[in-house]
């Protein structure tokens, strides 16, 4: 591992009713939909805030929701996404800092470890890119 700090940035929407979890309501309905994305922010942030081998950042959407420190579970960084697609929205959080190891990953896995975040870290050391597949062939963390 290099001497650069290690970053992880929890990419999170603020936690309003209809606003999240959108596919995930359709079939549960908006509130429990907002419940769980509430009570699995909440646990996901505070599990990986506590360890002390990286900075944790929140990248937030919608822009203004950084000012609002009340709606979110721990108390550190805030970056805004900004405007365009996903991709958009990642590459500005990633340059949001300075060279070294940045991983980010969604609010809404439930069964994120710091083992994992630290296991993605110490790859980086030897890799320029780390991902986390996904069943469905995507993916649910990368580092660069």
């Amino acid at each position: 591992m290099n001497s650069y700090a290690r970053n992880l940035i929890i990419m999170v929407k603020e936690p309003r009713i209809g606003r999240v979890k959108s596919r995930l309501a359709k079939g549960v309905g908006v509130v429990n939909a907002w419940a769980f994305y509430r009570k699995t922010l909440s646990d996901v942030a505070r599990r990986l805030v506590v360890d002390g081998r990286w900075r944790v950042s929140l990248g937030v959407s919608p822009n203004g929701a950084q000012n609002k420190p009340k709606i979110w579970p721990i108390h550190c960084r805030c970056i805004v996404q900004g405007s365009g697609n996903l991709g958009t929205r990642m590459a500005r959080l990633m340059n949001a800092f300075p060279k070294g190891p940045v991983i980010l990953v969604g609010a809404d896995i439930p069964g994120i470890q710091a083992s994992h975040i630290f296991y993605a870290f110490k790859l980086l050391g030897r890799c320029d890119a780390v991902f986390g597949p996904a069943s469905d062939g995507g993916y649910w963390m990368i580092g660069l």
